[in-house]
């Protein structure tokens, strides 16, 4: 990043100052419980509803320091972007849907009841 802004600006005749903070750490799930918390949720939604993503995701998140402490796996709640939700989180016109609160509710439990268990 330095390399770059030091790039623009020195072709342009300007100067910068560069400082990098460190938000968050980066997040990364762990592959046990990630693959628990698949089956677990696929009990509740069906296989065809549980998927890992194609691409990792590069947004910052603070669930991160805990992932570093205990085994856990973030996952995301599936809103999609459809006619009844047609702006997806972090939009201000964003709108919740609370039947989501029940699935979910459901799904962690299951994870819970397996992890336990197991």
């Amino acid at each position: 990043m330095e390399d770059i802004l030091k790039g623009i600006t020195t072709c342009q005749g300007a100067t910068y100052e560069y400082e990098y903070i460190r938000q968050f750490p980066p997040l990364v799930n762990d592959d046990n419980m990630t693959s628990l918390a698949m089956k677990s949720i696929k009990k509740i939604i069906g296989d065809k509803n549980v998927f890992e993503l194609s691409e990792p995701s590069i947004g910052g998140e603070d669930f991160a320091y805990l992932a570093k402490e205990v085994p856990a796996t973030f996952v995301f709640v599936g809103i999609a972007e459809d006619e009844n939700h047609p702006v997806l989180h972090h939009n201000s016109k964003f709108q919740w849907d609370d039947k989501n609160m029940k699935v979910l509710c459901k799904a962690l439990c299951q994870v819970s009841i397996d992890y336990l268990s197991s």
